[in-house]
């Protein structure tokens, strides 16, 4: 399984609607209208798709990954104001 996050405030071409945030082509035609964005915009066209909530997310992640994320390098994001440490 491959995961992929794709920042939402991009403006995409999104088909029968033009210029929009990338994040408002599930909002206008759900995740059919979001795989075709992706395809058309970023060549990127998956198979298969699940949409879940955050919530979700978060227990998808911890059954894949029961013993957390492994950092192997001190990660700083400044503009969010995310430090994290090695391990």
């Amino acid at each position: 399984m491959k995961m992929m996050s794709v920042m939402r405030d991009i403006y995409a071409d999104i088909p029968g609607y033009g210029k929009h945030k990338i994040n408002s082509a599930y909002a206008l035609g759900g995740p059919e209208l979001l795989r075709k964005t992706l395809d058309k915009n970023l060549g990127i066209n998956p198979e298969y798709y699940a949409v879940v909530d955050f919530t979700g997310f978060e227990k998808m992640i911890d059954e894949l990954m029961p013993e957390g994320v492994q950092l192997m390098s001190k990660k700083i994001c400044r503009k969010i104001l995310v430090y994290l440490e090695k391990g």
